[in-house]
C-alpha cells in the first residue's frame, strides 16, 4: 500500500499525541510537527481530515479536548475485545432466531414452495455455527474471558 499525505500525517499526529500521554497539544504545535517531519506535502485540508478521522476511530486513543487542542488518552482506546463479544454474541443471538422460527413451523402445513426456503434457513444456520467457529478458534481465549 502506498503511504499517501492523509497516512503520514495520521503516522506524525499519533506520534507525537502518544508521546505525551494526557498533554493537551494545539493544532498549531501538530502543524508545527508535521512541517518538520513529514516527507510529503501536508495541507491544511490533510491536517484537518486526518485528526477529524483520528478522533472518530476510537481504537487510537486521540481525543478532542476542545476546538484546535488535541490529546492521546490510552484509557479512550475501545478494547477489539467489545467488537469480538459483539460479533460472537450476535451470531448466537441471529442463530436461535432462525432456530426458534425453524422450530415453530407446523410442517403439515408446508407447501411445495415453501421447501427450498427451509433449506436455506438450514444452511443459513449452518453458516451461522461455522462462523462461530472461526470466532471461536481465532477470538476462543478473548471471547472466553
Amino acid at each position: 500500500m502506498t503511504k499517501t499525505p492523509t497516512l503520514e500525517a495520521k503516522e506524525i499526529i499519533i506520534n507525537l499525541l502518544s508521546s505525551k500521554p494526557g498533554t493537551e497539544i494545539t493544532i498549531a504545535e501538530i502543524k508545527e510537527e508535521l512541517s518538520q517531519k513529514a516527507t510529503m506535502t501536508i495541507t491544511e485540508g490533510t491536517t484537518s481530515g486526518a485528526l477529524y478521522a483520528l478522533t472518530k476511530d476510537t481504537n487510537n486513543g486521540v481525543v478532542n479536548i476542545s476546538r484546535g487542542v488535541y490529546s492521546w488518552d490510552p484509557e479512550a482506546i475501545k478494547n477489539d475485545l467489545d467488537l469480538t463479544h459483539k460479533f460472537y454474541d450476535g451470531v448466537l443471538q441471529s442463530k436461535e432466531k432462525l432456530e426458534g422460527v425453524v422450530k415453530s413451523i407446523d410442517v403439515l402445513t408446508l407447501d411445495e414452495k415453501d421447501i427450498p426456503l427451509l433449506k436455506k434457513m438450514k444452511k443459513l444456520i449452518s453458516d451461522l455455527d461455522k462462523f462461530n467457529e472461526e470466532l471461536l478458534e481465532v477470538y476462543g481465549k478473548k471471547i472466553n474471558e
